[in-house]
């Protein structure tokens, strides 16, 4: 019996240690870290700091055309994408009853032209003769005051006349002198023309049927919509058929019958944040690129920041104009580009920032700028030559076989443009991805390079000197050469939800 109890004893006792080994054992022992391996070549490109930002092209020159008549389209000579002269017929209005009210308005005027011609006819007639007959009675006077000075002279030189008697017939001869040589003035005017007040009524009568006509040949002429400059149709919004109004009469808006742009000088405008405002000047370089054509760079500047912000829901921003360099656009090379500035992140790329991972931090809680390269080695680009491949025009084989250079692709308006305003540019230097950048306890920047790239075990460690980083990755100065490999075992964060 004795046995019997101890048996029992040692078969629980078994029993509660298997127990503990396979369900309480598990729990308490340290639980394994699945790493994963990352390997990245150092490599030489550019580092910028850059602020970016969105915005849309927008020509140099841009005009609505609104026509100054009023009627219905009868006749269009242009299409959306011909190419215009100042001066040239885009469209045509209907002229019917303008040409009507321009035969009136031609009578009109010839009918107070004829009474401007008669009237200076018939009151010249009168005018004439009643001033001659006023000349002959004059001539008489001056004949008789003549006559009476001759005689009062003769007398007064020989003492039987007084002073005032021969003062008063020589004044009387002067008075009818000058009384004929006025009527004879006004004979000569009255020979030019008619009556004065009369002549003016007719001539006034003229003048106005005179604008009355010119107005309607303006009306006529404005039917004609012509390019008010040289450039490009960009839209021709009326077909035949179509009602217009005129811009110019009442209070409603007039018609755009087309618009014209020169798009021979670009420019994009574009929206910065309120917190870069300080960091971007007038001049400061900039990198345009477009969706539409992947891996071409265009060259642009800061002409002119606007002073009022706008209210958006992400905050204040301010709008910026950049004018392109469309003669000088580049494809972009695969690892040439910057990769400071990124599309969601919003406001200025660089500067220092705490780690995302990759290697221990620095004592005191200062960290290293959190990564954002390739993490399978290479380049650090946001893009490769492969995938600018056929994305852009090309030109016609050249002679020999060779393909000729690419065409430069042309811009719109309202394209979406990624620009990146250049705030410092560090170009040909040795990138590393900030995350291969580890920290030892003194604070000594290092990295793991593998001697043999095939082999992941064997590594050495590299004190490094790093210099200008865009947030993303870092120059190095000295410490590695161009082509290392730089390893990184990182720790796999396991997903929600994913089973043991």
């Amino acid at each position: 019996m004795r046995f019997v109890k101890t048996a029992l004893i040692w078969v629980v006792v078994i029993g509660l240690g298997y127990l503990a080994f396979h369900f309480i054992w598990p729990l308490l022992a340290p639980e394994e870290v699945e790493t994963d391996i990352l390997t990245a070549k150092v490599q030489r490109g550019d580092l910028r700091k850059v602020v970016p930002a969105d915005g849309v092209v927008e020509p140099s020159v841009l005009v609505e055309v609104q026509s100054k008549a009023s009627g219905v389209v009868e006749a269009i000579h242009v299409e959306p994408g011909d190419e215009v002269e100042t001066g040239d017929i885009l469209v045509e209005l209907d002229k019917e009853q303008l040409e009507a009210n321009k035969r009136q308005a031609e009578a009109s005027l010839a009918q107070a032209q004829a009474s401007l011609r008669r009237t200076q006819r018939n009151t010249t007639r009168q005018s004439i003769s009643s001033r001659e007959s006023q000349i002959r009675q004059h001539e008489i006077s001056l004949a008789e005051a003549q006559d009476s000075f001759d005689r009062i002279a003769e007398l007064y030189g020989k003492g039987y006349a007084t002073e005032e008697e021969y003062q008063s017939a020589k004044t009387k001869l002067d008075s009818a002198q000058e009384t004929l040589e006025q009527a004879r003035e006004q004979l000569a005017l009255e020979q030019e023309g008619g009556e004065e007040e009369d002549i003016e009524a007719a001539q006034a009568s003229v003048d106005m049927r005179q604008a009355e006509l010119d107005d309607v040949l303006e009306e006529l002429a404005n039917t004609t919509v012509r390019a008010p400059l040289s450039g490009t149709v960009l839209t021709r919004p009326v077909e035949m058929g179509s009602a217009v109004r005129s811009g110019t009469s009442g209070n409603s808006e007039g018609t755009v019958v087309a618009t014209i742009g020169d798009l021979s000088t670009m420019y994009v405008r574009a929206n910065i944040e309120e917190t870069d405002l300080g960091n971007v000047q007038l001049g400061s370089p900039c990198r345009i690129t477009f969706d539409a054509y992947v891996g071409w760079l265009w060259n642009g500047t800061v002409t002119k920041i606007y002073p009022q912000g706008e209210e958006q829901q992400s905050g204040t921003q301010f709008q910026i104009d950049i004018e392109i360099d469309q003669e000088h656009a580049q494809q972009e090379s695969a690892g040439g580009r910057s990769g400071g500035g990124g599309r969601n992140g919003g406001g200025m790329r660089g500067g220092g920032g705490p780690p995302s991972g990759g290697g221990g931090a620095p004592p005191g809680g200062s960290a290293p700028p959190g990564g954002g390269a390739s993490p399978a080695g290479g380049s650090p680009a946001a893009g490769s030559e492969s995938a600018a491949e056929g994305a852009a025009p090309t030109g016609t084989p050249a002679a020999g076989g060779k393909p000729a250079a690419p065409l430069t692709p042309q811009l719109f308006p309202k394209m979406t443009a990624n620009v990146e305003i250049v705030l410092e540019d560090h170009s040909g230097v040795m990138i590393l991805a900030a995350k291969y950048v580890q920290y030892d306890e003194t604070g000594q920047k290092y990295v793991e390079i593998l001697p043999d790239p095939e082999n992941t075990d064997k590594r050495e460690r590299h004190d490094i000197e790093t210099g200008f980083t865009d947030g993303m990755r870092f120059e190095i100065v000295s410490g590695v050469e161009e082509g290392d490999t730089v390893v990184l075992e990182r720790e796999i964060e396991e997903e929600a939800g994913r089973p043991f």
